[in-house]
């Protein structure tokens, strides 16, 4: 990656680059995390204050430290993530993984959030495409994330995930109708604290990392990712790994 994550840049550059970079990650923890934690804090206040004598009360309570709870775990995670890969102390491995099982078992947890948006969430596997060598940390990492920003960008429509083989690679696909992001924002969509809803006055929460984590893994997997967008109309992404089925003779020579 051309920032976070180092490059071919002279040293001194490379060094100020990541002063920078934690700098600015730096504000944006004190600024992301006041929210969520501004909430429990004015709901123990509450609490403290009501007493537990009135019960409908205390549960209504409690739904608020969930939701506060549920909003930091989803920024800490990619912020580790990203502070491991930083370090080198990410690990990947292939092994034999079953595709259909996988997916299902990575969109369960969205297709309520799907529904719940009145979004369509459809799952297409290659046919006879059953089992590949991938690494499966890569593979939830790219479906949860790109399936996750499809969802939370779109209003109305329909998001389709399309898995399928090019040549030794495995190709994932995540289309939307969502609201697309701008042509001058895309060069810019897969670096660190970049975020997606360029046009909304009303941001997510997060840091801005997920697609920069994806990128990087991808890149350390010899793979690649592009997006393809309009505003108004959708986006797509495109993640492919190679080297996740065995060639054959024929295929390898008509790839020379």
């Amino acid at each position: 990656m051309r920032t976070a994550f180092g490059g071919s840049r002279q040293p001194l550059a490379a060094a100020e680059e990541r002063v920078r970079v934690k700098a600015h990650l730096l504000t944006l923890v004190g600024h992301e995390l006041a929210t969520p934690l501004q909430t429990i804090r004015l709901t123990f206040e509450l609490l403290e204050r009501e007493g537990v004598t009135a019960p409908d009360k205390v549960a209504s309570r409690v739904g608020f430290f969930l939701r506060a709870a549920e909003q930091l775990r989803g920024m800490l995670e990619p912020l580790l993530e990203y502070i491991q890969l930083d370090a080198g102390r990410t690990e990947y491995g292939r092994a034999p993984v079953d595709l259909a099982a996988e997916c299902d078992a990575v969109l369960a947890p969205f297709r309520d959030l799907a529904t719940a948006r009145s979004l369509g969430l459809d799952l297409r596997i290659e046919a006879d495409l059953v089992s590949t060598s991938l690494d499966r940390k890569l593979l939830r990492l790219a479906l949860g994330d790109l399936v996750s920003n499809a969802i939370k960008y779109s209003t109305s429509g329909r998001i389709e995930v399309t898995v399928r083989r090019d040549g030794d690679a495995l190709q994932l696909v995540v289309a939307d109708e969502g609201r697309g992001i701008p042509e001058a924002a895309l060069p810019r969509v897969f670096e660190p604290f970049e975020r997606l809803d360029f046009a909304s006055s009303r941001r997510a929460p997060g840091f801005g990392l997920g697609l920069a984590l994806l990128h990087e893994a991808v890149t350390r997997h010899g793979g690649s990712i592009t997006v393809a967008s309009q505003v108004g109309v959708g986006s797509t992404f495109t993640v492919r790994v190679p080297g996740c089925f065995p060639l054959t003779d024929e295929l390898a020579r008509s790839r020379r």
